[in-house]
């Protein structure tokens, strides 16, 4: 397969990464925060992911509907996903859509309005998302994997967060992190497909380039102070959880 990758930066330091894939007749576009829950403060736990929902609610042009009928109806699909370092937006669709791919995407990043009632909505969503997994043995068990790793660490806590974390969150807390961390400094985006570098930068350098410079978030250091085994246990009182409600 003829594969070409080139990678440009812009003034505001945000970088365009391109994989021309000539044999391929769709394109996937993503658009890489540098910002996941090993970023978060203990008060801050599961802002990120929050802040991934939240910017599917919509834009300051585009309604939670529009922007999900502004993929879906050309035959596409649009997701995102929260690690401990990255959040990542992305689509993907024929190429002879990759424009608007684009475009929907930077609104998307750009323009969030995080509106109130979506909010409220978003966090009961969560708070069962979170239940779910505490239910689950095997996601559980990697939790508690985690925090004896790297305990009293952001890397120890949950990408989700917790309820009580959860519940301390409020939509300026959200707007507040995302206008700090989604900044052309710690910003990357993506583009692999039949789309050649060039024609990638002329589409995207306009929003790309409304960027705030910004600078990368500082990362936490790890103290390994372990010197013996750890172990974590968890006794539940009964065999069923109950609902969270905030």
């Amino acid at each position: 397969m003829d594969t070409s990758y080139q990678l440009s930066q812009l003034r505001n330091g945000c970088r365009i990464a391109t994989a021309t894939l000539p044999s391929m007749s769709s394109v996937c576009v993503g658009i890489w925060s540098g910002t996941g829950s090993r970023h978060e403060r203990p008060h801050q736990s599961g802002i990120s992911h929050f802040i991934e929902h939240m910017l599917f609610k919509g834009t300051s042009s585009r309604s939670a509907r529009e922007i999900s009928e502004s993929i879906e109806s050309l035959g596409g699909y649009l997701n995102a996903f929260t690690s401990e370092e990255n959040t990542c937006y992305y689509a993907r669709a024929s190429a002879r859509h990759f424009k608007q791919l684009s475009h929907v995407l930077m609104d998307m990043y750009l323009n969030p309005t995080f509106p109130a009632e979506e909010f409220l909505k978003e966090r009961e969503v969560i708070g069962e998302e979170l239940s779910m997994y505490l239910d689950q043995p095997h996601h559980r068990v990697q939790e508690l994997l985690n925090e004896v790793c790297w305990p009293k660490h952001a890397l120890g806590r949950c990408i989700t967060g917790t309820h009580s974390s959860l519940k301390a969150l409020s939509v300026g807390k959200l707007r507040n992190f995302w206008r700090q961390h989604y900044v052309g400094q710690n910003t990357l985006i993506t583009v692999a497909g039949p789309i050649e570098h060039q024609h990638s930068i002329r589409c995207i350098r306009p929003l790309a380039a409304k960027l705030a410079p910004g600078s990368i978030p500082i990362e936490a250091p790890i103290k390994d102070n372990q010197d013996k085994p750890a172990k974590a246990l968890i006794k539940r009182a009964g065999a069923s959880s109950t609902r969270f409600r905030y």
